[in-house]
């Protein structure tokens, strides 16, 4: 099969290698995991400039919750502190860190231990009846 040809319009130029580093560093101040489909998408680059680019900028993780997602070198990172620890949206980020569903005690608050003592009744009473 033939790939489709691609028009003059959905060809990306190359943007100076400093404008680009600059917008990148822009992207990581911004969210902390990127993906680089994700990267691809935010700076309408070519992908192999942009990996290019990355590698001095940035590190890509191999494992873990954010495997193939890249993230900015230490020496990098000092500098915009202001990053906030989260992943780009949805479709254009890193997937983020699984979390428990379980509900927690914390999340049920009474006012004494009589409310406590009668929603434990009412639990019990609602566990023996039949359907």
């Amino acid at each position: 099969m033939k790939k489709p040809k691609v028009s003059i319009d959905q060809k990306t130029t190359r943007m100076p290698k400093n404008e680009l580093i600059d917008l990148l560093f822009g992207a990581f101040e911004k969210y902390t995991y990127w993906t680089l489909r994700g990267l691809k998408d935010y700076a309408k680059q070519p992908e192999s400039y942009l990996k290019d680019v990355l590698n001095e900028i940035a590190i890509l993780n191999k494992r873990g919750p954010y495997n193939n997602c890249y993230h900015l070198k230490p020496e990098y990172s000092q500098q915009s502190s202001n990053a906030s620890e989260s992943t780009a949206p949805l479709g254009s980020e890193a997937p983020a860190a699984e979390t428990s569903k379980e509900v927690e005690d914390d999340d049920f608050e009474f006012e004494n231990n009589d409310d406590i003592e009668y929603k434990l009744e009412s639990d019990d009473k609602n566990l023996f009846k039949d359907d």
